[in-house]
Formats: structure tokens, sequence, C-alpha cells
């Protein structure tokens, strides 16, 4: 009999979609047919740059024009110090160039240009302006960290399985589940999944980073791992060394085990924790966190959905956590962030 696949047991918000990579391995072939499309980065000064008519960019050293995604617009918004969708929006593409020139062409600064020859469609460019960036940025490509973590679980787990995959202009995250499901504890907290979540830019967006966390099979939710260190991993993007940046990788998940057993218990234990004003833990959590406020009506949204009966702190994790599942990756990754931070802070390491 052909073996279950992971995605099919899972809740419908943890099932790739079709087509979708389901192993690391196709994770890997997924990220390294997107790189092969990636021209090799020019390193140039800013007066090789040109803003044509027709709101593309040339670059001296590259064939062709290149369009925009919504990330390098705002790289180029930034450093040529104006905003683009204010002031700049009312004027003809002609004179947006003429402006933007004479801006770029005013300094002699090196900047790292990172091109694809994915076109866009609608403005007759050959490729896509993915980041515009300083010379000592180190790209740390998608594919080498998805190898490195395979190779460092590769003695505990030999078939790493995606649960979780999303790309952006920004960034791409994916999950990988360790091990099977277990339960500790109560029957509410129920079965649960570990996972190692990482969520690596290299068009300058955020630094690499990578996280434990928890998967709850019981509801369309997941939960991040509530202890204080659940980041194993995380790296601004400057002089990456593949072989120590692998030596780390062994070290920090060697204790993976232990702490999603130890999740689970904390887990276990915030449902005894009563809370008495959702609104005000909300605001705290979120303060605490240093993520924006304009997160607060999802999150009470999210809450009022929750199945738990009890205004316990486990009620108030699933609702944040819940929230995180409807932003962008970007978004999720801080609201995860803050819902382990709060768990940690107030019920503690179990011992």
């Amino acid at each position: 009999m052909e073996p279950v696949h992971l995605s099919e047991v899972l809740p419908a918000p943890f099932r790739t979609k079709p087509g979708a990579p389901r192993t690391v391995d196709e994770l890997i072939r997924v990220f390294e047919e997107q790189e092969a499309l990636e021209n090799p980065d020019a390193v140039v000064p800013t007066k090789s740059l040109r803003l044509t008519s027709e709101s593309t960019l040339a670059v001296d050293s590259l064939p062709g024009t290149f369009g925009f995604t919504d990330w390098s617009l705002k790289q180029l918004s930034s450093m040529v110090g104006i905003r683009w969708e204010r002031w700049f929006a009312r004027m003809s593409p002609v004179d947006q160039a003429e402006e933007i020139n004479k801006r770029l062409w005013s300094t002699t600064t090196q900047l790292r240009v990172r091109t694809s020859r994915v076109a866009p469609k609608g403005n007759g460019a050959t490729g896509t302006l993915r980041a515009i960036l300083s010379p000592a940025f180190t790209p740390l490509p998608n594919s080498v960290v998805a190898r490195l973590l395979k190779t460092a679980l590769a003695p505990v787990e030999p078939s790493l399985r995606v649960t979780h995959y999303a790309a952006s202009d920004k960034s791409a995250t994916f999950a990988l589940a360790i091990g099977q499901p277990f339960r500790e504890g109560s029957s509410e907290v129920g079965d649960l999944w570990g996972t190692l979540t990482m969520v690596n830019s290299d068009v300058g967006f955020r630094a690499a980073a990578l996280w434990a966390s928890l998967m709850r099979l019981a509801c369309l939710n997941g939960l991040v791992l509530p202890v204080p260190d659940a980041l194993l991993f995380r790296r601004a993007h400057r002089g990456f060394d593949t072989s120590k940046l692998a030596a780390v990788l062994v070290e920090r998940l060697a204790s993976l085990p232990g702490k999603l057993r130890t999740a689970a218990r904390i887990l276990d234990e915030a449902r005894s924790v009563r809370i008495t004003d959702a609104r005000a833990t909300f605001r705290s959590i979120l303060e605490l966190a240093r993520v924006p406020y304009a997160f607060l009506g999802a999150v009470e949204q999210a809450y009022a959905e929750e199945p738990s009966v009890a205004p316990s702190a486990f009620a108030i994790s699933q609702a944040v956590t819940r929230a995180a599942q409807r932003t962008n990756p970007e978004q999720r990754f801080e609201l995860e962030r803050a819902a382990g931070q709060y768990l940690s802070n107030l019920v503690g390491t179990v011992e």
C-alpha cells in the first residue's frame, strides 16, 4: 500500500497546494529553477542606472531593460529620496524619468543590482529588477538554505516533508515537519507536530531566520514554540560562510526534540492561566514584540472565532497564531514570534 503523505492528513491550511513542493528535494528543485533564471549580480555606480520613459530600468552593463517589483520600486524610491505614490505619481513617465535620472547621476555610489530574466508583462521589459542593494550584501540562495537543513537533519529525519511554502517579491518562507505527531497532557491541546520554519530574503527585505514551532492538528491553526530560544538561527546577509552555517545548524538542531516536548507542556499549562481582559492582553503582546497595533483588529477577530470557551492564555496564543495564518509571509513571522514570546514570558520554562 502506498504511504499516506503528510499533506493528506493535515488540516486544510497546512496542506500544500496542488503543484506545490511536498518534500525537501522537490523544494530544492523549485528554488534551483527560480535561481537559474537570475542574472549574475552587477555591482555598478548609480550613474550607470537609467529610468526609461516606459518606467523600466536600464543598467549599462546588462542587456535590455528591467521592470520593477513593488519591493525594488520601494528601494529605488528610498534611494533617490522620493515618495512615488504621492507627488511623484502625478508626473508623466517622461518627467519621472528625467527627475529620477538627475538624482541617480548626481553621485558615484556603488550598488549591487539583482535582476532576473523573467519579463513582466505590459511595459516591454526583458527582465525584472529584483533588488538594489549595498555591495556588501551577500545573497544566501534559498536552495542553499534548504540543502543545509536537509544535511543537518539527515541523521534524525532522512525524508523531510514540506508543510508550508510561500514566496513573494520580498522573501521566501517554508516549513518542514520533524518526527511524528505526539501528545503531551490534555486532549484540549491535542496532537502536535514539530516543525522548522525558515524565512529568507535574498533581496534585502529581512535577515535569514529559522525557528521551531508546533502545529496543532486538532484545529485550523498552528502554534509557535513557546520557549525563549525558539529562534534557532538569525543572520543578516553579510559574508555568509556555508561551512560555518552548517555547523551552527547541526549544533542548534541537536536539542530540538527536547524543545518540542517542553513547548507542548507549556501549552498544556497555559490552559489554566485565566485572562480577564483579552483586548488589553493583545495590545500588550503586540507592544512587547514591537508589532504594529494595526494587527489588533485581525487578532481580536481570530479570538472571537476560537472554539475554546475558557478565556485562557492558551486561547490568546491560539488567536494570535490564527491571525498570523491570514497575513503575508513577512507579517506571519512577526505575529508567530509575538505569540511565542507571550507564552514564554507568562508561563515560563517547564522543567
